[in-house]
């Protein structure tokens, strides 16, 4: 699954356009609010075996961090490929 931030102007865009990149979208979590649309890709991407590309998270590499953080921890079995994410999530692992 391939996600690209480089289109997004502001972190909170992160966590929607990772579940429009994963198939992982639903309308009525996100008009119910960013925390619950997360919840629904977490739910959703928690028993996936895949691997997520995230290119061009740079300029939101915090938000980015957060969000996939949080996806490795409830999914086991997901694995992620992006270099600027590696290198944050090492550093805040620590």
């Amino acid at each position: 699954c391939f996600v690209d931030l480089a289109s997004i102007e502001r972190p909170g865009l992160v966590v929607t356009t990772v579940a429009r990149g994963t198939g992982a979208f639903d309308a009525t979590a996100e008009a119910a609010g960013r925390e619950q649309l997360e919840d629904h890709v977490v739910t959703t991407m928690r028993g996936r075996e895949q691997l997520l590309v995230i290119d061009n998270c740079e300029h939101v590499i915090d938000e980015a961090a957060r969000v996939i953080q949080r996806l490795l921890a409830e999914g086991p079995r997901l694995k992620v490929l992006g270099r600027p994410l590696i290198e944050v999530t090492a550093r805040k692992r620590r």
